[in-house]
């Protein structure tokens, strides 16, 4: 099968940062530009539209290690991208202990779902005074650019755009405990922007708040 129009894609990026492994998920709805491409092209453009832009202000003692993508809405399609040579942060300096990381908050467009977030491990010392990121205004762009930005894919040697970044609500499954939550698919918010908030922990975000 292939990607169709509005199709919801999760992307899986995992790392590995001072021995504790790490990873983000990240939601798109397939745009015209991303119908029918191949999976390997959006794995392309996910590293180039996010991995790149988050890169910048890790240590180089993070590694990412590889994407997993699965195409939701046809439930049978899959796809991974191995980075050999692993992909590193680009800041020396020593690096912070492996739970501090930097929160996102991802804004929703409608009341549909809560807020998302996004929580960026791999940070340096000279980075965080307290409970407050120190990034240059360019780096700080950059993080939330990977966060609230279309993913652009390369085809032909241009940019194409394959994809709108959107959070995906959840529904109660089972009351527990611990309570049991599933992807609900008809829940789907654009992602409006994207905000800096302050130094937080790799801790996931409650189940039903929307990733």
């Amino acid at each position: 099968m292939a990607v169709a129009m509005d199709d919801i894609l999760r992307f899986t990026a995992k790392g590995v940062y001072l021995g504790q492994q790490c990873q983000n998920v990240f939601f798109y709805q397939a745009n015209f530009g991303g119908v029918n491409s191949p999976y390997a092209t959006w794995l392309q453009g996910f590293r180039e539209s996010v991995i790149d832009k988050v890169r910048v202000v890790q240590s180089t003692s993070y590694a990412w290690t590889e994407t997993d993508v699965e195409n939701l809405t046809n439930g049978l399609d899959f796809a991974t991208e191995v980075y050999n040579p692993q992909i590193l942060g680009a800041k020396s300096g020593d690096p912070t202990p492996s739970f501090e990381a930097a929160n996102i908050q991802l804004k929703r467009s409608t009341k549909l779902t809560r807020h998302g977030s996004k929580r960026f491990s791999g940070l340096i010392e000279p980075d965080v005074s307290g409970n407050t990121v120190l990034w240059t205004v360019s780096e700080t762009d950059s993080v939330l650019d990977a966060c609230r930005l279309h993913l652009f894919a390369v085809v032909l040697m241009v940019p194409v755009d394959h994809g709108t970044p959107v959070i995906v609500g959840r529904n109660l499954v089972s009351p527990g405990p611990p309570p049991r939550y599933e992807l609900d698919l008809t829940k789907i918010n654009v992602i409006s922007d994207a905000e800096l908030t302050a130094v937080s922990t790799q801790r996931s975000r409650k189940l039903g708040h929307g990733i």
